[in-house]
């Protein structure tokens, strides 16, 4: 048997330098698996980075967002520029009738007697420009048109005033209301109004109804021109309504109109 040499180490140290040597080879082959089949090193990990993954997922999830919004916002568009032409598919809607319900007795007693004192006052006039446009022409209608735009009678109205006392008299003109209707979400939106082609002025959508007082001959229509002026909400609808019947323009935005009839059934016969 060899004698170990003074310059080798004693046995237990052999074995625990060949021990060490295993585990060190060990780990090192635990380190290659695990950095070879980690699931971060399959997905293209990098220190420091986000995964591969990730990223891909939100761009995914910002492209469908992208896609959202900008279908939403054609929608609108396209409800916008469309909605105009679902609002007139209703033609009852653009018809307003009066009838003997919606005479304002009081109002129609003072107006009479405004006439036979020989004064007018706005819903007269408009009444007497009516009648002045089919029966007068030239210097004549042009002072006419002065006359009632001050509410004065003038000689070449003397005619026309007596015409329409008569008709209060026999019952076949009056003063009659049609309510513009309330709508809280459109509060503060207005309209322009002309009957005939004749101003009545600006009337605004406020939370309470409140009443529109026309003179009106029984059995006549007249054509009530609605103009927007306003642009909130996108164009307002303007609503009114009578006794028997209700009437609503298509959205109208600023310079936009619509139209309605006006009919005096009035007297029933």
């Amino acid at each position: 048997m060899a004698r170990p040499s003074p310059s080798d180490p004693p046995p237990d140290k052999i074995s625990n330098t060949r021990r060490r040597r295993q585990r060190s080879g060990n780990w090192r082959r635990i380190s290659a698996f695990q950095a070879e089949s980690g699931p971060l090193s399959r997905i293209g990990y990098t220190p420091g980075d986000k995964p591969a993954l990730v990223r891909s997922g939100a761009a995914r999830l910002f492209t469908w967002a992208s896609a959202v919004i900008l279908l939403c916002a054609t929608g609108y568009v396209i409800a916008l520029s469309t909605r105009g032409m679902f609002d007139d598919s209703d033609p009852a809607k653009k018809v307003l009738e009066l009838t003997n319900q919606d005479i304002d007795p009081e109002t129609t007693l003072i107006e009479r007697s405004l006439l036979k004192q020989g004064q007018i006052d706005a819903r007269l006039a408009i009444a007497l420009w009516s009648d002045a446009q089919q029966q007068l022409s030239g210097d004549a209608l042009r002072v006419a048109l002065q006359a009632l735009k001050e509410n004065k009678i003038v000689p070449v109205l003397e005619p026309l005033t007596k015409r329409l006392v008569s008709d209060f008299d026999g019952g076949k003109a009056a003063a009659f209301v049609i309510w513009i209707a309330e709508d809280e979400s459109q509060k503060g939106g207005a309209v322009e109004l002309q009957l005939d082609g004749i101003p009545l002025g600006n009337y605004a959508i406020e939370s309470n109804r409140y009443a529109l007082t026309l003179v009106e001959r029984s059995n006549l229509s007249s054509r009530l021109k609605i103009k927007g002026l306003s642009d909130s909400n996108g164009g307002i609808v303007f609503r009114a309504e009578t006794a028997t019947s209700q009437a609503e323009t298509r959205h109208l935005s600023k310079g936009k109109s619509d139209s309605w009839r006006i009919f005096v059934r009035w007297p029933a016969s």
